[in-house]
């Protein structure tokens, strides 16, 4: 909780700069070059598969579209990215400070290396015992012949449910198909529907599998037998994150880095993958989409999340209370006819016997305490806010306002979990942690792969590079943008009676222009660029920013000078006795 409550408050600065950036694209939405074009300009588009199914399209029927796409996709994006991944890696830095200091409050800052308790469970299982090589003391023990194939049993399994991911995200797309070609291949709002009712059904298949492998992964390293809980606690987590990292962003994944990235082109239209011609993005790319995916994502899986932590802890309190009611009236009326009360007096004490039995008696606290929903732990939290912060770092340049749902959601986070804290759940048992484990270096890693992805859809999903690229070779205003990133297919290509255009950078035989090498290569270069000045601004950060305060570093020193100074008196006085006895038994008088 105390991670919660910090990172909650990290969240403010970048959802009011998100907001910033949305409103900066609504601002700049009906003023931008190429929305202009589009919306002005009668090009005829060439049909978006090959065969009859698909028509012919005017690219002014996607003027709304490209409006939309225009707020996630603007230059301030790309600011807002870069701005992202230093917030992200400051964000750890400071948090490792924070750390230090409640760990030194709470004198755990040496507690896993040295006090950690053995298991119950591992205790029970384990055959052997063998000496401590840290304490000598001989403990239960499970060697590594017996230990390692379980650990390739648990991730064998959880390579078949990743599998299995893909599997539902394969039926997803089979799914969007179908309801596209119902309302047809060339209307834009058939093309919306399939895709918000699409992203909509990942979600739910996302959940129903989550909830699936929550039990397997607890099964499966329960049965490895991991010797302290801190060890059990980190294999649980790193089996759960990465099967939730694939469930999540797998969808998202496919439509940031594949999805378009194989249509045919004049001549070449009947290019297919396994037999299936590969899906395309909308007129206006990819980028609406993946912004549409990410959104209904993360919205939606936190709004269910909220419903269930709110609904479900009231169902199952109403649920005991109703068991514990009925369990007490049939041990009521089983004294009543003990006692000889059948014909419905009111039960009172008995002194005769001793024995005290009254149907009104005001149950106790603790009883009531007992039907309360036992504590579940702070796994499922601690994995909920991580996939978070994947969403608002590793797709933050998509959906720039993903910082502001996320800080709403934690708000409600909190008032609802402190809620079922007090009135849903029993009282939770104290557990001694020096920090937040592996999580961490969870976080670290999301960090890392953030700034990758970050530069990758900048370069290779927005139209930021093709943008720059026109504005510093022909036209700063982008006038005739859309001219430039697509290519006019003439009737001797397309085998139509009319002239075309489609997207990309060909020559009239259908061959890439050297201006689409010169992209290409740009991309390239401003991957290696971006990802290269982030780390090493990351890095630099990680070097000038201590790990420690230094307030606590000069406390943690005078505590040790101060324990010394004890220990070298203590060690003067058993000296002085030591000499005093000494002198005592050679019958001289001390000093």
């Amino acid at each position: 909780f105390a991670w919660l409550g910090f990172y909650t408050a990290w969240l403010v600065p970048p959802a009011i700069l998100g907001v910033l950036i949305f409103l900066i694209g609504i601002i700049t939405m009906t003023t931008d070059g190429p929305v202009k074009e589009v919306c002005s300009t009668n090009m005829t588009m060439c049909p978006l598969c090959p065969g009859s199914t698909c028509k012919a399209w005017q690219i002014s029927s996607a003027c709304d579209l490209y409006k939309a796409t225009h707020l996630f996709d603007n230059p301030g994006t790309v600011f807002f990215a870069i701005f992202m991944a230093l917030w992200a890696t400051l964000f750890l830095e400071f948090w490792k400070r924070k750390t230090a200091v409640l760990a030194h409050r709470w004198n755990v800052m040496d507690y896993e290396e040295a006090e950690e308790p053995i298991r119950a469970k591992f205790a029970i299982r384990a055959t052997e015992y063998s000496p401590n090589p840290v304490t000598q003391v001989v403990e239960p023990f499970l060697k590594p012949s017996a230990r390692y194939p379980r650990y390739f049993t648990g991730f064998s399994i959880l390579v078949i449910m990743v599998s299995m991911i893909a599997i539902s995200i394969v039926g997803v797309m089979v799914y969007r198909t179908i309801v596209q070609k119902a309302f047809g291949d060339a209307d834009p709002m058939g093309k919306q529907v399939a895709s918000i009712s699409a992203s909509i059904l990942q979600v739910v298949v996302i959940i129903i599998l989550s909830k699936v492998y929550a039990k397997l992964a607890l099964t499966l390293t329960e049965w490895e037998n991991h010797r302290t809980e801190s060890e059990f606690e980190d294999h649980l987590t790193l089996k759960m994150f990465l099967f939730e990292f694939s469930n999540y962003y797998s969808s998202i994944f496919y439509i940031a880095f594949f999805k378009g990235r194989w249509l045919g082109h004049p001549p070449n239209w009947s290019i297919n993958v396994f037999g299936f011609h590969p899906e395309h993005c909308g007129p206006a790319g990819c980028m609406m989409e993946l912004a549409q995916q990410l959104a209904v994502i993360m919205i939606g899986k936190q709004m269910i999340n909220n419903v269930l932590e709110w609904l479900l802890p009231l169902l199952k309190k109403w649920w005991a209370e109703r068991q514990a009611r009925k369990h007490r009236q049939a041990q009521a009326n089983q004294s009543e006819e003990q006692e000889g009360l059948v014909d419905g007096a009111e039960m009172r004490s008995n002194n005769g016997n001793g024995s005290a039995i009254d149907r009104n008696r005001e149950t106790p606290q603790w009883e009531l305490d007992y039907t309360l929903e036992e504590d579940e732990g702070l796994f499922g939290e601690y994995l909920e806010m991580a996939l978070q912060f994947g969403f608002i770092t590793i797709f933050v340049a998509a959906f720039p306002l993903a910082p502001l749902f996320a800080l709403l959601n934690n708000w409600i986070e909190i008032r609802l979990d402190a809620n079922n804290y007090v009135t849903a759940m029993r009282r939770p048992v104290p557990e001694i942690a020096q920090d937040i484990g592996i999580w961490f270096t969870i976080l670290d890693i999301i960090v890392k792969v953030a700034i990758i992805c970050s530069a990758f859809i900048i370069a290779f999903t927005s139209s930021f590079v093709e943008r720059v690229y026109y504005q510093y070779n022909y036209n700063f205003d982008l006038d005739g943008f859309e001219k430039f990133i697509n290519s006019e297919a003439l009737p001797n290509l397309t085998n139509f009676t009319y002239t075309c255009w489609y997207k990309g950078m060909h020559d009239n035989e259908g061959h890439p222009t050297l201006v689409y090498w010169h992209l290409v290569a740009l991309r390239v270069v401003f991957v290696l660029v971006f990802e290269h000045v982030a780390f090493m601004i990351a890095t630099t950060m990680d070097l000038l920013v201590p790990d420690v305060p230094r307030s606590l570093m000069q406390k943690i020193k005078a505590e040790q000078y101060q324990a010394q100074r004890e220990l070298d008196r203590l060690e003067a006085l058993r000296r002085s006795k030591d000499e005093s006895e000494d002198d005592v038994q050679s019958g001289e008088e001390p000093l």
